[in-house]
């Protein structure tokens, strides 16, 4: 105990030092003047693709967004509002959508009607990740307005509860383009967002302001700074390299700048849900009584006292508590160790080895070590591999892998559910990526998309939620609260209940 105690304050000791070290650097190094209407925001990752047919990880989704425009989006309270469609109206059997008249693309080309039919057909189409959102979705006739907008009729073949929401997923694409590029269009992305691509690199990306864009946007510039390392990305929002530090921080970052005068704090409960991710094709972790030991093992109060500096809260769904559909009433299990090693008495002979595989990032390599070291007290021989983020997701895609540390970012629609675990979603098209399967629980996903009462939807979710915490084919470990860190110069900053970047568009810099 007094050599761990030892090591510990050395550590610490040579963190302090290589802060001061990087603070004396950055101060003596020149900073980079900022170019009018430029706002520079720090990001932890890049994204996988730009590409809005494939962008399924977060900061691929918030940038997306920002590109190219959807009919109808969801706002900061999650509620549904307009993007490219002004209004719309539906029933059990046709969604009328009226678009925004002289809608173009960043090139500055009309938008057409073959545009949009296009698009519908790109997110339905076999092979599509997103295709089982849009099954309801029938003929569609597209009539061309006075003022050069246009009105979508759209056919209905069954009432959803969701279709709102998932016409959200769908961004309108520039058809010439996406045939003219092919497998290479996330290199030239084309859409009729508030911004368009300037510059894609491994550390910086550029999007600056569509000049054929018709609502307001506020700034001519958004600079992303991709810096994966946390104790870099504190030093530069410290020394004003960086304007906005949208919830990238560490929990022991967010702590030192929240006490920091210098800057606005923006708190907001998240959409992050991270859990472990369970591969039920491995012959182990495919017994339920081993899945409950592994979660009794786990003591998710202590990490979030110690580890996450108490800014996260325990987790038991993949939907947050400010959700309306989360059922509060979940029994998962708790910690105990003499629960754990007792379910695995009769189970496991001798030692086993297990693997819990994470990105690179070393916070999550820091959790999946304190997550190792917990399980590991069941007598498994737990060992850590830690990769590339792209390498890591495609083996996660690919069932490579025993235990995986992931998020869920965004949840807002119980449906989520159908696509983390209904039987029809398994990879490579879908993803039910821990491949669970069961027939009961895909009945009721199948009927909960049908049922438009809020009240009927919310009986009917919590029986979804309820085999889910009983089957265990993940473990919801803790819900990260939002922290959001801005320099005084910036003005119009707001949080968004869903994360997503579209907020930016109001974000300018104070004049002297």
């Amino acid at each position: 105990m007094i050599l761990i105690l030892q090591r510990e304050i050395f550590m610490k000791f040579l963190t302090v030092c290589f802060l001061f070290l990087s603070l004396c650097f950055t101060a003596c190094s020149s900073k980079k003047e900022v170019q009018e209407g430029e706002i520079r925001i720090a990001l932890e990752s890049s994204p996988k693709t730009l590409d809005p047919r494939r962008a399924t990880d977060a900061n691929g989704q918030r940038l997306v967004g920002l590109i190219f425009q959807s009919f109808v989006k969801l706002g900061p309270e999650m509620e549904i509002v307009g993007d490219a469609a002004e209004s719309w109206k539906i029933s059990k059997e046709l969604l009328e959508l009226k678009l925004l008249p002289m809608i173009k693309f960043s090139n500055g080309i009309e938008l057409t009607k073959e545009d949009i039919l296009f698009s519908f057909q790109e997110y339905k189409k076999e092979g599509s990740i997103f295709a089982s959102s849009f099954k309801t979705i029938g003929k569609i006739d597209i009539t061309e307005t006075n003022d050069k907008g246009f009105v979508l009729k759209i056919a209905l073949n069954n009432p959803t509860a969701t279709l709102l929401t998932d016409l959200s997923l769908l961004k309108i694409l520039p058809k010439s383009e996406v045939e003219k590029y092919g497998e290479d269009f996330s290199k030239h992305v084309l859409g009729t967002g508030a911004y368009a691509l300037s510059k894609e690199s491994s550390n910086e990306i550029i999007l600056k302001r569509n000049p054929h864009y018709t609502k307001e946007v506020k700034n001519q510039q958004l600079s992303f700074k991709v810096i994966k390392d946390d104790n870099t990305r504190y030093l530069k929002i410290l020394k004003g390299n960086i304007d906005v530090a949208p919830n990238v921080l560490s929990p022991q970052s967010s702590i030192k700048l929240l006490k920091n005068e210098k800057f606005n704090h923006y708190r907001a409960p998240g959409l992050a849900m991270n859990y472990l991710l369970i591969n039920l094709k491995d012959p182990m972790l495919s017994k339920k009584d081993i899945r409950s030991a592994i979660a009794h093992a786990i003591d998710k109060k202590s990490i979030i006292q110690y580890k996450l500096e108490g800014l996260a809260s325990p987790a038991s769904s993949i939907l947050t508590p400010s959700n309306p559909f989360f059922d509060a009433k979940l029994n998962l299990p708790n910690f105990s160790l003499e629960a754990a090693k007792a379910k695995l008495k009769s189970l496991l002979a001798d030692k086993k080895t297990l693997s819990i595989k994470t990105s690179n990032n070393p916070n999550a390599v820091e959790n999946a070590k304190i997550l190792a070291n917990q399980i590991s007290q069941l007598d498994f021989d737990v060992k850590i591999e830690s990769y590339e983020w792209g390498t890591f997701f495609e083996d996660v895609k690919n069932g490579n892998y025993q235990l995986a540390t992931m998020r869920w970012v965004g949840a807002t629609d119980p449906d989520i559910y159908r696509v983390a675990f209904h039987s029809n979603e398994l990879p490579p098209a879908g993803r039910n990526r821990g491949h669970y399967q069961n027939k009961d629980l895909d009945k009721l996903l199948d009927s909960g998309v049908a049922i438009l009462s809020i009240d009927e939807r919310i009986k009917h979710y919590q029986k979804v939620q309820e085999i889910i915490a009983e089957d265990l084919p993940i473990i919801p470990l803790w819900y990260n609260e939002q922290i959001n860190i801005v320099s005084k110069d910036i003005e119009g900053f707001k949080t968004s209940k869903t994360g997503d970047f579209s907020y930016f568009v109001n974000l300018s810099r104070k004049k002297n």
